[in-house]
């Protein structure tokens, strides 16, 4: 327990900032004593340099630090750091006698009882709702359809508790079949993983990408592997979260995660009211869980993340919370079941002027598994998210060749709000089968549909071997997805011209709409 009771000692955690990493036996040239083989082939294949904050600590620091009042904690090597705990008031004054201590920051001090933090303003109902809109409005069952449901990807899903989800029938699935790869507690280290105080938070965020129950609940990437990471401490609120997150992030880069869900943000509602940010620090670069974000980003991993919660009126925040404010993060705003703005959905933009939250997903009456077993919903962008994070991921199995940025670009270009984005959905909803279909449109070796002459100078002709249909639909998107231009189709021995004498020169995509089947190409106007 955390709370200060009578005759419990105060409990101090610091982080502690190191001058370098002289001393450490590891080198850029051997990454395989410090990263797994997944982590540096995510590297290999998106041409991403080892660099030196990739590097773990020098073991010459850590034992210097040593010391029978000090526990160290865990340490961080991209921002070469160590978060030591105490009960010595006065160690921050021995700690900073240390030649290779920069600098100490006090990141935690056991909190008065009455003091516990209010966590999640998310509400849950045992109302049961099917899990298919949530994903259909996305499009993302046109990507499942394809048999894209997350297979060889690993989400990181860093949150609170995962009270129960060993005992769950709709988490059956994913233990039987091997699919949790490891669990890791930041918060204590000591608990029960699965059965502890810090609630169900994460159990319902995972449940929307994993969870199964056949004929009942289907999650948004039920393939996918997973690591689970508890990073939060419901019981209170204090940047030692963030150092948290910061390892978790560190823990999942290193086991080769492709994906973070992240269902956590920070903003002014710290217990130490002096540790509070301002909305100027939500400019991507300044607090700690941003930076963080920041730096898995740069590792090649997707990073998605609630948008907050503290858009209604009345609320003394307003905007976007950390790390959303991140430019390679996906920040994840919610909508009701029509698409529109759910109320507390936090606004944006960034302190410095980007569009923020990056896009939406439905975080109202959202399908979710509670820790009882039962499929009921659930209300905040802690569950727009995760859906948002299982499609990108389903997504990104079938193109891999794409890195984590472009993936985010290409998921807002077919966001419904693209062309005109607010403060309040960003670039709006998107649509993951638009982007499947611009993605795969534009390798040349996968159109489906001969077009000619190409490039056209007026009109085009296409050959349709697979439709004899007349009244088929088609429709002109340019390569950002903008509709350009619809009609329907009529054929002569498969064969259908075309004219597009009222589009500007540039690269275009077709989508001809035949019974089930998208067949598409792609055409140059002069």
């Amino acid at each position: 327990m955390l709370s200060n009771a009578v005759g419990q000692e105060t409990i101090y955690k610091y982080w502690i900032q190191l001058r370098d990493k002289a001393g450490s036996p590891y080198t850029l040239d051997d990454p395989g004593a410090f990263l797994s083989q997944r982590a540096i082939d995510r590297r290999l294949r998106y041409n991403i340099p080892m660099v030196e904050n990739d590097l773990p600590l020098s073991p010459v620091y850590l034992d210097s630090l040593l010391h029978p009042d000090i526990d160290i904690l865990y340490s961080s090597k991209w921002m070469n750091a160590v978060v030591v705990e105490t009960s010595d008031s006065n160690m921050a004054d021995t700690l900073s006698a240390y030649s290779f201590v920069t600098g100490i920051e006090l990141l935690y001090r056991t909190p008065d009882l009455k003091s516990a933090a209010l966590k999640f303003k998310e509400s849950l109902s045992d109302e049961p709702l099917p899990s298919d809109h949530q994903v259909e409005m996305l499009n993302g069952h046109l990507i499942h359809e394809q048999g894209y449901q997350g297979n060889d990807m690993v989400i990181a899903v860093i949150d609170a508790g995962f009270d129960n989800t060993d005992n769950l029938a709709g988490f059956d699935m994913l233990f039987q079949n091997g699919q949790v790869l490891g669990t890791r507690n930041f918060v204590d280290r000591a608990a029960n993983f699965f059965w502890n105080e810090n609630g169900s938070h994460g159990t319902n965020v995972l449940s929307i990408m994993g969870g199964y129950l056949p004929g009942e609940y289907e999650g948004a990437a039920i393939q996918a592997s997973y690591w689970l990471i508890q990073t939060e401490d419901i019981r209170s609120e204090f940047r030692i979260e963030e150092a948290n997150w910061l390892v978790g992030a560190e823990l999942a880069d290193s086991a080769g995660v492709d994906v973070i869900n992240s269902s956590l943000g920070y903003s002014d509602r710290f217990t130490d009211i002096s540790q509070n940010y301002t909305y100027a620090d939500l400019d991507g670069k300044t607090t700690l869980v941003t930076r963080a974000a920041m730096l898995a980003a740069s590792k090649g991993i997707l990073v998605v993340t609630s948008a907050g919660n503290a858009g209604s009126t009345g609320d003394p925040w307003q905007y976007i919370i950390a790390p959303a404010d991140g430019d390679s993060v996906m920040g994840v705003a919610a909508v009701d079941a029509n698409g529109q703005r759910a109320s507390f959905s936090s606004r944006g933009p960034s302190a410095d002027g980007r569009i923020k939250p990056d896009v939406a997903a439905q975080g109202l009456t959202t399908s979710l598994i509670r820790s009882s077993g039962q499929v009921g919903t659930g209300n905040g962008t802690s569950f727009s998210s995760p859906v948002m994070a299982g499609l990108a991921t389903c997504l990104w199995q079938k193109h891999r060749e794409l890195n984590n940025y472009e993936i985010i670009e290409k998921i807002r270009r077919t966001a419904s709000q693209y062309y005109f984005p607010d403060t309040l959905l960003g670039y709006g909803i998107p649509d993951l089968a638009l982007a499947d279909i611009f993605i795969t449109a534009l390798k040349p070796t996968e159109n489906l549909v001969h077009i000619f002459p190409n490039p056209s100078l007026g009109f085009i002709n296409l050959w349709l071997p697979d439709t004899d249909q007349d009244g088929d639909r088609y429709e002109i998107f340019d390569v950002a997805g903008r509709k350009m231009q619809i009609g329907t189709i009529y054929t002569q021995q498969n064969q259908v011209q075309i004219s597009v004498e009222l589009l500007h020169a540039g690269t275009y995509i077709i989508i001809i709409y035949s019974g089930d089947k998208r067949l598409k190409g792609i055409f140059t106007r002069q």
